[in-house]
């Protein structure tokens, strides 16, 4: 596995362990007896192979002093571009699931105009529906503000698919429409 931009050569191991160790990047991967092409779909062959056969996986990864990776989310939904920072999905969910009437979270990138994205919780929450004012201020200390959720749904559920993964693209589109 690699964990960087798309370039040919040098797969990760011992002699590039201790470079861009914190920083996630896109991973890529190279099998021998794996998958070499999308069936018929020249477009998305080119798209998610390199020039060297290394398959863009859609993950992001980091890679310790050691030289392991830990795979940290999807590219795609997992990481939010907000006013020029990137906010890891997964961290904000894990700080939001330490809330004590937090059941389940999964939280989202929604479009906006000045920003590119605002943070979006949707939450299944015990008792009462937990307000954004409220949930921001127990945010406090725990989060940087620009990592705080400026955007809530609180729900009954949050809809998985049949392998138990929430559908992020889908959640999105149905608690944060685009005219919200």
């Amino acid at each position: 596995m690699r964990a960087g931009p798309r370039r040919g050569g040098g797969a990760a191991g011992p002699e590039r362990r201790g470079q861009d160790v914190a920083a996630p990047r896109a991973t890529h991967v190279v099998e021998q007896h794996g998958q070499k092409r999308y069936w018929g779909n020249a477009a998305a062959t080119a798209a998610a192979f390199d020039g060297d056969g290394w398959f863009a996986t859609g993950d992001v990864a980091a890679r310790d002093a050691a030289g392991s990776y830990k795979i940290l989310g999807r590219a795609s939904v997992d990481i939010i571009k907000s006013g020029g920072y990137k906010i890891s999905a997964l961290d904000v969910e894990r700080v939001l699931l330490a809330h004590p009437r937090v059941v389940e979270a999964a939280v989202v990138g929604v479009p906006d105009a000045v920003y590119g994205q605002r943070v979006g919780a949707v939450l299944v929450v015990d008792g009462d529906p937990l307000g954004l004012e409220a949930l921001r201020a127990w945010c406090d200390g725990k989060l940087a503000r620009y990592r705080a959720p400026t955007r809530l749904a609180v729900v009954d559920a949050i809809a998985k698919n049949a392998v138990g993964k929430v559908n992020k693209v889908a959640l999105l589109a149905a608690h944060f429409p685009p005219s919200s």
